[in-house]
């Protein structure tokens, strides 16, 4: 049986029209990202601290349940909730525990942002601390809570899976600079 070319070009156009329609149906980096973060579309994706590392000068610090240098149980136990929505709302709560009689529900709250290669997180907050937070009255609060995604910066992604996210900045002081690392693991 010999095929019209016709039938030949018609059969091209419709391989290559399938072609097309696999290649666009690929997903971004930073829409992959965003699906690892915080869900499916419409859903949302609960994160909790698992360990800061800070390093500086050559020398590192780890911050942990477990290490000497414990993040303490009314920050540990805290909420980071990403929503895959058209605003990408983020908010940052306090778990089970405060680490002050006083201190609100919401620590933070803001949007979210991949950068389209999917290696930067952009989280732009508003911070709802109490003074005594802020200003450590207690002083029994490390600084944790400031330290986290509420500076405002890019966070540079390291890792994210559906299970485990590592991201990291740095700080600039006036004479050092602080390198500090997040690992999170979804809830």
């Amino acid at each position: 049986m010999k095929m019209k070319p016709t039938s030949i070009f018609i059969a091209l156009v419709a391989l290559a029209v399938v072609a097309c329609n696999k290649d666009s149906a690929k997903l971004s980096a930073a829409q992959t990202n965003a699906s690892l973060l915080a869900g499916n579309s419409g859903a949302n994706k609960i994160w909790s601290l698992v360990t800061i590392t800070v390093s500086s000068g050559g020398n590192t610090m780890v911050f942990s349940a477990t290490s000497s240098n414990q993040i303490p149980a009314c920050e540990l136990d805290n909420l980071f909730q990403f929503t895959n929505d058209p605003a990408q709302s983020y908010v940052h709560s306090e778990g089970a525990t405060t680490c002050h009689a006083g201190d609100t529900n919401t620590v933070e709250k803001g949007s979210w942002a991949f950068t389209n290669d999917g290696k930067t997180l952009v989280v732009d907050t508003q911070d709802f601390i109490t003074a005594d937070q802020y200003n450590n009255t207690n002083g029994d609060e490390p600084y944790i809570s400031l330290m986290l995604l509420g500076y405002n910066g890019p966070l540079t992604v390291s890792s994210i899976t559906s299970t485990n996210m590592t991201l990291a900045y740095s700080l600039v002081g006036s004479s050092t600079t602080y390198n500090i690392s997040l690992a999170f693991a979804s809830k």
